[in-house]
């Protein structure tokens, strides 16, 4: 059973990698198109370096909050778990 499937699959696979593009690039356009995507590229990572900021900020005071509720929370659990033991 595995084996057909693996052959359906390599049959499928092949059959899309032979299927070529009618249209041919030439070495001007290619060179435009990689220009292109590296502006791309660097304009989304100098945006991603410019959020983060922003992102750390607010994630460190919601970390900072629930850290004090956790520390309060233990806190209480002990002085309850204290005034309840009694010793004999």
């Amino acid at each position: 059973m595995n084996k057909y499937i693996m052959i359906i699959a390599l049959v499928l696979f092949s059959t899309n990698v032979v299927k070529s593009d009618e249209k041919t690039h030439t070495l001007k356009e290619t060179g435009t198109e990689a220009k292109k995507q590296l502006t791309l590229l660097v304009t989304m990572v100098s945006e991603d370096i410019k959020s983060i900021p922003d992102y750390q900020k607010k994630s460190w005071a919601k970390a900072k909050k629930q850290n004090a509720k956790t520390w309060l929370q233990i806190k209480t659990l002990f002085t309850k778990v204290k005034n309840n033991v009694t010793q004999d």
